[in-house]
């Protein structure tokens, strides 16, 4: 898996929960310290290590690994260091839409540049009755799909919408894929965006964390659960 994955997932726990947390994390993890062996974004690491370590960060923060995971897919959509490192593909879109359908894209790209990563697995289909709308097939054995599930409202953030999701097919529900049926909904233009002062994007991005948090903790009912 990407370094740059690990990078913004230690970021997402410090910057959530506090260096006190990121500190056990990583002493629970693998031994190091803050001031030891730092993760670089540029490296590849091995998938059993981020699975062991949100199954860590779950027992230190008391929130469910599925919590986890879905704030942590928002949060790197949003974070700065994302931005830094993928400013070429977010500036090149004006829509969530249009970065999610890049992804397969960029995955394969990266794949030819580091031969270490396996990227997951990404189909799309288009409705044709919803100009707005996208249905993403993920099919990976690492079956990060609550990663995914964020990382679709991330998308819509970061370009002032709201994405509307439906998990129709769910692999952690015995599925042989995932299937998300996502409309994107504009709240803002983008000269209104551009016109945002940081401090309401945060409050923003805060009232929809919220949201979102109130949310992943109710029962699951019908086809619209996370998985």
């Amino acid at each position: 898996m990407h370094g740059l994955i690990f990078v913004t997932w230690e970021k997402y726990l410090s910057e959530r929960f506090g260096e006190a947390v990121l500190s056990k994390y990583r002493s629970a993890q693998s031994g190091r310290t803050v001031t030891q062996a730092p993760l670089l974004a540029s490296q590849v690491y091995d998938d059993a290590t981020l699975v062991a370590g949100v199954g860590v960060a779950s027992q230190l923060t008391g929130l469910p690994a599925e919590v986890l995971l879905r704030e942590y897919g928002q949060y790197f959509q949003m974070n700065g260091l994302t931005s830094h490192f993928c400013s070429y593909v977010v500036n090149q879109f004006q829509s969530g839409r249009d970065l999610l359908l890049a992804m397969s894209a960029v995955h394969s790209q990266l794949h030819h540049v580091h031969s270490g990563v396996t990227p997951p697995l990404f189909k799309y289909e288009l409705p044709a009755n919803n100009p707005r709308g996208l249905i993403l097939i993920y099919n990976s054995p690492r079956q990060l799909c609550p990663v995914l599930m964020g990382a679709i409202e991330g998308a819509a953030d970061r370009y002032g919408e709201q994405a509307h999701v439906v998990e129709r097919t769910c692999m952690k529900r015995g599925d042989a894929v995932c299937r998300f049926e996502v409309t994107f909904i504009p709240l803002q233009t983008r000269q209104e965006r551009l016109q945002q002062t940081p401090e309401q994007v945060e409050h923003r991005q805060w009232q929809n964390d919220i949201a979102r948090l109130v949310l992943s903790v109710l029962p699951r009912y019908g086809s619209g659960a996370e998985g």
